[in-house]
């Protein structure tokens, strides 16, 4: 089963052109990379920190790559998310987020392409959920 065609990204920086792929070479890298990217505090849901009971210390929780992920296509750092992830797919070049955001320029096409790569990631997250609910649907009947 074919579940989506991988997608690849032509982005020229300096003279050279460069292939981003969205797979899961690339996707492994991003994890590795990003696992326990940071610790940030925990959150009550007015937005508060959480203390500890017994210490009255701000509880912390790990952020990683999958949060990265799910904020980015979330609308949430969305730019900061993208650059962490394109870090990660490059065949030909192993960026580090710095050299990307020295490279890029913050104009109207390169932003439209960032968010059409989002786009796309966010297309691929909707057709996965809905190819997986038609898939559970037949089962049950």
């Amino acid at each position: 089963m074919n579940i989506g065609n991988i997608q690849e990204y032509k982005i020229e920086i300096g003279e050279k052109e460069y292939t981003f792929r969205l797979d899961f070479k690339a996707l492994i890298k991003f994890n590795e990379r990003y696992k326990n990217y940071k610790k940030v505090p925990l959150l009550d849901a007015n937005k508060k920190p959480v203390l500890d009971k017994n210490t009255g210390e701000v509880l912390s929780i790990e952020v990683g790559a999958i949060d990265i992920f799910n904020n980015c296509i979330n609308g949430i750092n969305q730019y900061d998310g993208i650059i962490k992830i394109l870090s990660c797919s490059c065949i030909e070049k192993d960026f580090t987020e710095d050299e990307l955001l020295e490279s890029l320029s913050f104009d109207l096409p390169t932003m439209k392409l960032l968010d059409l790569i989002v786009d796309s990631m966010i297309q691929g997250s909707i057709k996965l959920e809905k190819s997986t609910e038609k898939n559970e649907g037949a089962e049950k009947n």
